[in-house]
């Protein structure tokens, strides 16, 4: 099967929460996911001294900073009941890879709310990392099949990939 037609089915979800700045966005796929979305200032992700970038990662900074290119972060965890959607206590790694077979269907329901979210505001970039080496590879491979521009660096506050991505 190829990676495109993997991203073919989007579940239920529903905003609890969104402005130009800031949303919150769950859904249910076996347990409860929480979807966050924060504007970002690309000086943020500058601030970690030993982290390796590249050349195209400066440049790329650089471009968005001059242009004031809009910069989201996005993130999700997931919990295992309802009303703490978003309280990372209820896992012992919600942002981990949970091994439920659903990954195909949570990546299609989160980018689902991205683009909603772009649709309602402008959003030039988003940045997401991950730590773990196989969601490592499905980011990258993510990043060059949905985006026609990306970088990514690694970090050293905790060895995970950082991807900003066209939007």
């Amino acid at each position: 099967m190829r990676l495109f037609e993997l991203f073919t089915k989007v579940a239920d979800w529903e905003w609890n929460y969104h402005n130009s700045e800031y949303g919150i966005a769950t859904f249910k796929i076996e347990d409860y996911y929480t979807v966050k979305i924060e504007e970002e200032a690309i000086r943020y992700y500058l601030t970690d001294p030993g982290a390796k970038r590249s050349s195209e990662f400066f440049d790329l900074a650089k471009r968005i900073e001059e242009n004031d290119e809009p910069l989201y972060a996005i993130e999700f965890d997931i919990s295992n009941e309802e009303d703490s959607a978003s309280d990372s206590d209820k896992l012992s790694d919600p942002y981990g890879i949970t091994g439920t077979g659903n990954q195909f269907l949570v990546f299609t329901t989160v980018m689902d709310i991205m683009n909603d979210y772009k649709r309602s505001y402008n959003v030039d970039w988003w940045v997401f990392s991950a730590t773990e080496s196989s969601r490592q590879k499905l980011y990258s491979r993510m990043a060059k099949r949905f985006s026609g521009e990306y970088v990514s660096y690694t970090s050293s506050i905790d060895g995970g990939i950082v991807y900003l991505v066209k939007a």
